[in-house]
């Protein structure tokens, strides 16, 4: 977009923490999304495992009413619609038993198979040719499948904080299954009036064992809420009677009638209470991963909105530093053409001063104006006669004009120039085609007067749209007015020249009001007229027979004076201004014309000089050059001088690597000065301001008034560094607003304004003088701002 990197620069700046942000976005989603994944393995787990779980405890209530089955024959009914339901539930976990591992694919097949001998155990148990204490160890066997299946899904990494319950929980479904084990067990030992001096003693006691150590290991790592829950479910009433059949058991006291039947109804709520437990222990993990996914699923859903807005931001922000960026570069620009302009305006006085012909000065003028990358051709019209033609142009530039007499027509009506800024809507002055090829885009046409009348015009095409704005013109207009004066120059030394061919020497009223001066042919003074004595301020005697070289000034060089002799014996004669010295010693300007006299033959006889003084002239014209450059009333450098000095001081600091400094004084309150007390009254203030401001600073800084009430000071070497500049500067804005604030009356009148300053510091870093100026203008508004009578400094 840009010549240079200063936009990718400045992006990169601008948006390294947005990037950052959205870096950060990034793994903030895919850690949330990650959660979800591992929130959903788990619940699958959770529901596997409630598969597993509901299989194990139908086995367990099949286990305990077998038993019972084989020991008093009753429960009948019982058993076969525990069976049905056990089968139902196998069923239901080979459906739900989908995208697991391989290693639970091996334990779904074991219980497969041990499911598939559980057929033949019923028959047994049908036909009562297997023993109660058999069938409670060949299903606890397949029971064992079961719980290790489940143990095998809830080995998963944990990630998140509730995943350990999976673990845990594993303690208390074995503690469950060793309490359908001690139901069945017992329910044996009750009708088979057993005592724990019996073999199978030994089997029941280790199942008491494990049942504590598992519910040890579950109470240590639950919850307090499991706990609890656990405590509620099972420390009652009923399970202190399944504690007493217990320890009558082990004392083999049957004195006490123990009903099997209470017996199973006691031990069944017990394992229904450990069910409850790990039912509640479930329901609670899926609300955590529920109420986890919620707000991974809310997290996620913000950090995608903020995304998007910093998306948006990152485009607006986009969008505006190109603007910005765009229009400090069109400033750039800017600047850059005017510096161009008034280099090529520079060149072109120049130029004017060098060329003694129409000819020269018009070839020259196009020439140099090709030198400006933004200027593609120029053309020059001369009238001849009652019409204009074409006197000088660049590689066939006049095949790009349609119609050139409208357009010179235009500039006649006018008077002024013509300016079309969009060649490519104009084709009915211009050829498209060429305009195309060319990538010609804006045209002005400028009148040249001499005498007041215009002679020619200046036709100037740019390939810049737009080129030819108003500072342009400001330029311009310069340049043609050096033009024109130029041109009237030349007019006059033509019509001069003439004058001198025509008459002879003894053709001259040599005693006229014009200083003349007669010499020989070896340059020795024969003769003067009264005025040239009275010029000169020598009487006439003292200086014939001698050299006109008495009169010469150290202005000239020696080189000088021998090119005006070369021009004299190659031209036969020349003019110019001649710098003579008086007999006072004082040097006077002379617009002087030398023609060296020859007979028919052509051999030089004698040297007549004429002389006219311009020292009015010359001090018109320093008076003017100064009052161009200095304020009328305070006598101070005003905004162009400022300007200037300026631009010369940025190169003072560029070359000395020092700091330069500008301070903007405004005067508060000088507005009610004028309407109170009068505009007099207000310019014997600010006289009396200015001298003040001269006081204060030293021989080498620059005081200017660039407005009505508006001054501004610059001292372009104020400090090597930034802190002694600062503190230099300070003390400086300090001094003026003391010597300022000290001025009590105005003839006569309270003194009620003070000053606000404005100050700023440029260094090698600095764009423009404009923008120096600018910095310390806003410096000086802020001050305004913070109550007047104030000092600010540009940050």
């Amino acid at each position: 977009m840009f010549k240079n990197t200063l936009f990718l620069k400045i992006i990169f700046v601008f948006l390294f923490p947005y990037i950052g942000m959205l870096y950060f976005n990034y793994v903030l989603i895919s850690e949330n999304n990650e959660i979800l994944n591992q929130s959903s393995k788990i619940k699958r787990s959770i529901s596997n495992i409630k598969d597993l779980e509901y299989l194990s405890h139908s086995l367990q209530k099949e286990r305990g009413l077998s038993s019972a089955y084989l020991s008093s024959q009753k429960f009948t009914k019982e058993l076969k619609q525990q069976r049905l339901i056990t089968n139902k539930l196998y069923k239901e976990l080979l459906k739900n038993s989908i995208n697991i591992s391989i290693a639970k694919v091996n334990n779904i097949k074991k219980i497969q198979i041990a499911i598939s001998t559980l057929s033949l155990l019923r028959s047994k148990v049908d036909n009562f040719s297997i023993t109660p204490f058999t069938v409670i160890s060949e299903m606890s066997l397949i029971n064992d499948l079961v719980l290790e299946t489940i143990a095998l899904y809830s080995k998963i990494k944990p990630t998140m904080k509730f995943d350990n319950r999976l673990a845990y929980i594993n303690y208390l479904l074995i503690a469950k299954e060793q309490a359908a084990i001690q139901r069945g067990i017992t329910t044996y030992f009750l009708y088979n009036k057993l005592t724990n001096k019996d073999k199978e003693y030994d089997l029941l006691r280790k199942s008491y064992i494990i049942e504590e150590i598992n519910i040890k290991n579950f109470l240590l790592r639950a919850s307090i809420n499991e706990v609890e829950k656990y405590k509620k479910e099972v420390n009652t009433l009923e399970f202190s009677k399944i504690l007493n059949i217990r320890s009558n058991l082990v004392n083999s006291n049957f004195d006490k009638k123990i009903s099997v039947e209470e017996w199973l109804i006691l031990k069944t709520k017990k394992i229904d209470a450990l069910e409850n437990v790990y039912e509640y222990i479930s329901a609670k993990t899926l609300n955590n991963i529920e109420e986890v996914e919620r707000k991974a699923y809310l997290s996620i859903m913000l950090s995608l909105t903020l995304l998007i807005v910093m998306i948006l931001i990152i485009i607006i922000l986009i969008y505006l530093l190109r603007q910005i960026i765009l229009k400090e570069q069109r400033n750039i620009s800017r600047i850059e053409k005017q510096q161009n302009v008034y280099a090529l305006l520079n060149s072109a006085n120049k130029l004017l001063i060098k060329s003694n012909t129409e000819k020269k000065i018009f070839k020259k003028i196009c020439q140099l104006l090709s030198t400006n990358t933004n200027m593609s051709f120029s053309l020059i019209y001369k009238e001849i006669g009652d019409k204009f033609d074409l006197v000088f142009e660049q590689n066939n530039t006049k095949a790009i004009l349609n119609n050139d007499i409208k357009i010179i027509e235009q500039v006649i009506k006018k008077n002024k120039y013509v300016m079309f800024n969009n060649l490519k809507k104009e084709k009915d002055f211009f050829n498209y085609e060429l305009i195309k090829k060319y990538n010609l885009k804006s045209f002005i046409a400028f009148p040249v007067k001499k005498f007041g009348m215009i002679t020619d015009i200046l036709f100037i095409f740019s390939n810049d749209r737009d080129f030819f704005d108003k500072e342009i013109l400001i330029l311009f207009n310069n340049i043609i007015h050096n033009l024109e004066h130029a041109l009237e120059k030349i007019d006059y030394e033509n019509e001069r020249k003439i004058q001198e061919d025509k008459l002879r020497i003894i053709s001259y009223a040599f005693e006229t009001n014009e200083p003349m001066l007669i010499t020989d042919k070896d340059v020795n003074i024969i003769n003067a007229n009264n005025a040239f004595c009275t010029e000169i301020g020598y009487e006439k005697k003292d200086i014939l027979g001698k050299k006109p070289s008495i009169f010469s000034s150290k202005y000239h060089s020696e080189d000088f004076y021998t090119n005006m002799w070369n021009m004299i014996n190659k031209n036969g004669s020349w003019s110019g201004e001649l710098y003579n010295t008086l007999s006072n010693n004082k040097t006077v300007p002379l617009l002087s014309t030398i023609t060296a006299v020859k007979d028919e033959n052509g051999i030089v006889k004698n040297y007549l000089a004429q002389y006219i003084n311009i020292s009015e002239q010359k001090d018109k014209q320093k008076l003017l050059e100064y009052n161009a450059t200095h304020d009328y009333l305070t006598d101070l450098p005003n905004r162009s001088l400022l300007l200037d000095r300026l631009g010369h001081a940025i190169q003072r600091v560029i070359r000395h690597n020092i700091i330069g400094g500008l301070i903007f004084i405004d005067l508060d309150n000088f507005k009610a000065v004028n309407d109170t007390l009068g505009h007099d009254i207000g310019d014997k203030l600010l006289i009396k301001v200015s001298k003040s401001l001269k006081y204060s600073v030293r021989d080498e800084d620059t005081v200017s008034r660039i407005g009505g009430d508006e001054f501004v000071i610059l001292s372009d070497c104020i400090g090597k560094t930034k802190e002694e500049a600062k503190l230099n500067i300070i003390n400086l804005a300090e001094k003026i607003k003391f010597i300022l604030n000290d001025i009590k009356d105005i003839e006569g009148h309270k003194n009620n304004v003070t000053p606000s300053i404005g100050i700023t510091l440029f260094d090698k870093y600095s764009i423009s003088a404009t923008d120096i100026i600018k910095q310390a203008d806003e410096a000086m508004y802020k001050a305004k701002k913070e109550g007047k009578n104030t000092i600010e400094f540009f940050e």
